[in-house]
């Protein structure tokens, strides 16, 4: 009888542990061939796909959500008279992000002549974006980033591609194209995109029609992460050793955000001042609550020609201009 339970116990043992390494191995493949199904993956396979179309591109602008928000690719071509397209990610991707996504481009398109960088005023106090690495090149050169991490970027990268919320995430995506779909709360459903305004769809609450409120202090924290801005730094040297001229743009923000977080804005800009080939526009474009959609860094979709009308009359001095052959 004891041999029996010891036997029983091994037995347990063995299938638990057995499950534990099926699922981390399940997570891992379901990761590396980009199963998962998040709205971040759901962005960045848009965006992926428009720099895989062959279509030639003049003008790209990257960045955060508040680029994907307030910028019209179309209505920026019309006004610049070259090709744009707007490959903007979220916050969640980070400048990191944002340089893997700048490299992926120049590799489709080489003949890219201006490149419009835009986040958000709240992206310096966020911690450095491991996501923007993981997500975009899916463990391949992981040395080039080494210095961003505590620890062996591998050791990073194989944690974050073996998180039980990858299987979630497949099996989520899977049950919402059947009926089992009216059970999965609102709220976990993915975001999809909204094809006229070329981004995530915004959630139905915002400040313009009053279901969003903003609370009387709110403000911008004074934390800059220093990691950030070595990214920053090298976006920098990156425009200036492909001859690409890039032009940053802090994104839009709720005027009441920003009128409490002047010294935060002064800040930013004296941190950004000393790039050496990369235009930096100090300016803020803040807006009324009247005109903002589901953050205080996204404008309303109704507004969105309207905001890339102001920072393309902004940056147009900037841009590198079109070949008249």
């Amino acid at each position: 009888m004891k041999l029996l339970k010891k036997i029983s116990h091994k037995k347990f043992t063995l299938i638990l542990l057995g499950g534990v390494v099926f699922t981390l191995l399940l997570s891992f493949c379901i990761f590396q061939f980009d199963l998962s199904y998040s709205d971040n993956d759901v962005i960045r396979r848009y965006q992926i796909a428009k720099l895989e179309d062959n279509v030639p591109i003049e003008t790209l602008i990257v960045g955060d959500s508040s680029a994907g928000n307030a910028l019209d690719a179309d209505y920026f071509s019309k006004l610049s008279h070259q090709k744009t397209k707007n490959v903007a990610l979220t916050g969640s991707f980070g400048l990191a992000g944002t340089f893997e996504i700048m490299n992926e481009a120049l590799q489709n398109n080489p003949d890219i002549k201006n490149i419009v960088i835009m986040h958000t005023l709240d992206i310096w106090r966020r911690p450095f974006a491991k996501e923007g690495i993981f997500e975009l090149n899916r463990g391949q050169h992981l040395n080039f980033w080494s210095s961003y991490f505590s620890r062996s970027p591998f050791l990073e990268y194989l944690e974050y591609a073996t998180q039980f919320k990858n299987i979630f995430r497949f099996c989520r995506s899977v049950l919402e194209h059947t009926p089992l779909k009216a059970f999965i709360p609102e709220k976990s459903q993915i975001i999809l995109i909204d094809k006229e305004h070329d981004y995530l769809r915004q959630e139905s609450k915002t400040y313009a029609n009053g279901e969003r409120t903003l609370k009387g202090d709110e403000k911008l924290s004074s934390v800059i992460d220093q990691k950030n801005l070595d990214v920053v730094y090298m976006i920098d040297d990156w425009c200036g050793v492909h001859h690409i001229r890039c032009i940053y743009l802090h994104g839009p923000v709720h005027k009441g955000v920003f009128q409490n977080s002047l010294s935060e804005v002064d800040a930013i800009n004296t941190a950004l001042k000393n790039t050496q080939h990369m235009r930096v526009l100090n300016q803020v474009f803040f807006h009324e609550n009247s005109k903002m959609g589901d953050s205080i860094n996204h404008i309303a979709v109704p507004f969105k020609k309207e905001l890339t009308q102001e920072y393309f009359e902004a940056v147009q001095g900037y841009l590198t201009p079109v070949d008249p052959s």
